[in-house]
Formats: C-alpha cells, sequence, structure tokens
C-alpha cells in the first residue's frame, strides 16, 4: 500500500478555484464513505478542507492509481474537467506525503506563517474521518503524530508568536485600509458576520484593538448574542444583516455558508445610503460576498465600498511571516525527524508481516521434513529425538538468518524496498502463509484525545515519489509541451515526470 495525497492550496491555487472543492464539515462524513465504497484502490481517506487548502490523504494499492481516484473524485467534487484544474494540483505519495501534513499543521505551509487555527482544523478532519469509519492503522499512526508534533512544535519554538491568524491578518489589513493606528478604529463600527471559531477570533482582535463598536450576526441569534455578550457587543439577526453593513466601517465575513450572504443587490442599495468607505474583508471559502459587485458598484470612481477576500491577505502578513523565519527554521528540523520517526515505524510495520510469515514456512518446512522420518525417529530413545530436533531447529534457523536480516534491512532502506519485500515473498513462497498484521493499531507515544478509535489496517509502502503540477502521466491526453517533476524522495533527486 502506498500514501498518496492530492491537493490544492493559496499557494498556486485563487480563492474562486478553491472554493469549488471544498467540503462542508456537515458533509464529511458521507463524503468519505462515498468515496472509499466506489474505490476499491483505495483502504482509507481522510480530507482536510480550510479556507487554503483542500487535500486528500489515502491509502492505496499504487500510488497511480490512488492519484487517479482523488483526481476523479475531486473533478467530481467540484463539478470541474480535470483539464481545467491539472495545473494548480499537488501530488505527493508515501515519504513526502508525510512531511508534507506535518508542515501543515505545524504551520510551516499556512498563509500565515505559524498560525494555530490549522492544528485544530487537521484534528477536526482525522476525527470526521474516524467516525465515517475512513481511517486504518496507517493513517492513524500519521494523523496522531502530526496532531502531538503540531502542539510541539508550537511549544519549542515561537513560530506562533503574536497570536498568528487568519483572522489576525483580516484585523491588520482592515487597520491598514482604514488609517493603521488603533485610534482609529476607536471610532469605528465592526461587523463580524459569523460566530464560529474564526469569527470569534476575529472579533476578540477587534476589541483587543480598540473597535468602538463590534456587532455580531449569526444565522443563528443565540450564538450571536453569546460572542457578543463575551465582548461588550451587539447581537444582530440574520434578518437584520442589511441594516447592520449600513451602520458598519468594517465587515469580516467568515461563515460556513455554502452561497453568498451578503450579495451584489445588498450592498448596492447599502451603496447609495453610506457617508463613509466600507471596509469588507470576506475570509470564508466558499466566499461569503459576491465578488463582481465592487466593480458593478463603482462605474464612475466615486463608490466607497471596497472589497477583499483572503488571497488579498498576502501584502500583510509578508512582514510578519519575515520575524518569524528563524523559528520557522526550528519548526523544519522537527518535522524532518518526525517524517523520519514516522516512516521507520511505518516501513518496520509492512514488513512484520514477512518476518512472521517466513517463521513459520521455515517450521512448516522443518515438521514437513522430519514427518517423513516419523517412522525412524520414533526407533530412537527420547534423548535422540530431543538431539534431532535440536539439529533441524538449529538447521532452518541458520537457513532463513540471512532472509531474516535482509527483510530487517529493508525497513531501514530507501524506496525500493517494496520491491525487495515482493522478491523475498516470492523466493519463499510466502503469499499463501502471509498473515493478518497483528502489530500495534497506533503509533508508539499517541495523544489518546486525537484516536478516534477505528478497526486498523494493515501497513503500506514507505517508499516516496512527489508529482506537482502537469505532466504527471495520469492523462493520456498529455501533450509534450506539458511539464513536471517527479521528486525521488530517498535519493534526492529529480526527473521529468512520465
Amino acid at each position: 500500500m502506498d500514501l498518496v495525497l492530492v491537493g490544492l492550496s493559496h499557494h498556486r491555487v485563487p480563492v474562486e478555484v478553491r472554493e469549488k472543492f471544498s467540503v462542508p464539515a456537515g458533509e464529511m462524513e458521507p463524503e468519505l464513505r462515498r468515496l472509499l465504497e466506489a474505490a476499491p484502490e483505495l483502504r482509507s481517506a481522510v480530507i482536510l478542507s480550510t479556507c487554503n487548502r483542500v487535500e486528500v490523504y489515502a491509502l492505496a494499492t499504487r500510488v497511480h492509481a490512488g492519484f487517479r481516484v482523488l483526481i476523479s473524485y475531486l473533478s467530481r467534487r467540484s463539478g470541474l474537467d480535470y483539464s481545467s484544474f491539472r495545473t494548480h494540483l499537488t501530488l505527493l505519495s508515501n515519504a513526502r506525503a508525510v512531511e508534507h501534513l506535518l508542515r501543515v499543521v505545524s504551520g510551516l505551509d499556512s498563509l500565515v506563517l505559524g498560525e494555530d487555527e490549522i492544528l485544530g482544523q487537521v484534528r477536526a478532519a482525522y476525527m470526521a474521518a474516524g467516525r465515517a469509519g475512513a481511517t486504518d492503522a496507517v493513517l492513524n499512526g500519521l494523523f496522531q503524530r502530526a496532531l502531538s508534533l503540531g502542539k510541539r512544535v508550537r511549544t519549542l519554538t515561537g513560530i506562533n508568536n503574536g497570536r498568528a491568524s487568519i483572522p489576525g491578518a483580516a484585523v491588520a489589513l482592515a487597520r491598514s485600509v482604514t488609517g493603521g493606528g488603533g485610534r482609529d478604529l476607536a471610532d469605528r463600527t465592526v461587523l463580524v458576520v459569523g460566530a464560529g471559531a474564526m469569527g470569534r477570533l476575529a472579533a476578540g482582535l477587534m476589541r483587543d484593538r480598540g473597535a468602538g463598536r463590534i456587532l455580531v450576526a449569526n444565522r443563528n441569534l443565540k450564538r450571536a448574542e453569546e460572542l457578543a455578550g463575551e465582548l461588550g457587543g451587539t447581537p444582530v439577526s440574520w434578518d437584520s444583516l442589511r441594516e447592520a453593513l449600513s451602520e458598519a466601517d468594517i465587515v469580516i465575513c467568515c461563515t460556513n455558508a455554502q452561497g453568498y450572504v451578503v450579495t451584489g443587490d445588498m450592498l448596492r442599495s447599502v451603496a447609495g445610503e453610506r457617508r463613509s468607505p466600507l471596509c469588507l474583508i470576506d475570509i470564508a471559502v466558499p466566499r461569503d460576498v459576491e465578488r463582481d459587485v465592487e466593480a458593478e458598484l463603482d462605474p464612475n470612481g466615486k463608490c466607497q465600498i471596497r472589497l477583499f477576500d483572503i488571497d488579498d491577505l498576502h501584502r500583510v502578513v509578508e512582514d510578519s511571516n519575515r520575524e518569524r523565519l528563524a523559528e520557522a527554521e526550528k519548526a523544519e528540523a522537527l518535522v524532518e525527524a518526525e517524517t523520519e520517526a514516522f516512516v521507520k515505524w511505518w516501513r518496520e510495520r509492512e514488513v512484520a508481516p514477512y518476518l512472521k510469515a517466513l517463521r513459520e514456512r521455515a517450521e512448516e518446512l522443518r515438521l514437513r521434513t522430519t514427518g517423513r522420518f516419523e517412522r525412524d525417529l520414533a526407533a530412537l530413545s527420547p534423548r535422540e529425538q530431543a538431539k534431532i530436533e535440536q539439529f533441524t531447529r538449529s538447521l532452518m534457523k541458520g537457513f532463513i538468518r540471512g532472509p531474516l536480516e535482509a527483510l530487517k534491512e529493508l525497513a531501514s532502506a530507501g524506496g525500493e524496498y517494496p520491491a525487495g519485500l515482493e522478491m523475498v515473498s516470492r523466493l519463499f513462497e510466502l503469499d499463501k502463509d502471509m498473515g493478518t498484521d497483528t502489530s500495534p493499531d497506533t503509533y508508539p507515544g499517541q495523544d489518546p484525545d486525537t484516536y478516534p478509535g477505528q478497526d486498523p489496517g494493515t501497513g503500506s509502502g514507505a517508499g516516496s515519489s512527489t508529482v506537482t503540477g502537469p505532466g504527471t502521466g495520469l492523462d493520456t491526453n498529455t501533450g509534450p509541451a506539458d511539464s513536471g517533476m517527479v521528486r525521488d524522495a530517498d535519493e534526492g533527486g529529480e526527473r521529468d515526470a512520465p
């Protein structure tokens, strides 16, 4: 089995494309069940869907089989033809996929370096997969260690200093657009649309930055009332959202809605009533604010409404990210060590059934051979029988010592070790003797709070390759103009994609 990852992220994909692939939390479990039921090539899967990425991690029978299944899934999910998003894709396998997840959960791959939200988002994705029965022992081990590492990185480094977060970047953008200093916010009315984790953080930061008045709107009024009460703000009913837009100077939208919350018609009607500028920052994916409204509102260059989405945060996070680069280097070292540790455990788990089967095969041959001389042995004294028993056991032990050592060496070998396992299996006719892997279901040192308690599966191959972008050989229509790279993680080299 191979670990495969197919995904899209903020590094290469604009929000208007990412939002087409997003999977709401309420759909995650049935989505995973449908994916695995329709794909015998996959043994287990976890879907990570956030405002900045949609990634599917899965154990597959073969790397390219897994790639094909997941690309087909993403195509169905988004309603887009593969050719329209192939250049946006990142495809990773085995050790490189492990390393990527560990970098993601550590905040190293985030728009805001070291952000804390991603840790909770990875945990939620993993727990959803557990409830759906979509995980096995290898994915359990991987995600448990990823979550543990994410905590450790934030404890041992300062990568998340300054409360690094997407809402924090949105607040910084709002301050820069509306005048900058905290004193300027004292005269501002801020409307936060959405009372979930992101909305709570955004509203809290606005309060801490001295916002004069905070309005909280949420589809569930009780949640809006609770958050507003904590912050000394004012709750807004969903039906009163348009009126709140008229009052606000700054709006931060961060709901989980699957359609536009703030429509073009809404803003056009609000624009005619305003005497002061309105700054809208939409950090939701899918987006909450109808994007084309900005252009429609200002045919004469006089409109005072400015609209930003999550991709516009890049310019305000660059300075903050630079300040954390030294801490990021420490985090990268932790990621590298954890990647090596996990891959070692994974390979040992893969090899364990072969060791067991080889020993059982040797014992089977020994008993079959001595059974042919059962009558002759019966005529010997008990002492002589014991000597022959000892001799045959020692003989078989010596005979398989070399293959056993070779199998153990494969556990720490490079990307060719699956081929080595197959060769040993064929030489000693182990296929029919392969039993169920009884090694531990979880990775040593797991965080018990992160384990969803699903039935374990078996291990998988831990060689590694990376494919990013076009030219992966997954599309028979790939033309000669397409290019891509396949990286062999164990050799550290690169070669043209097939």
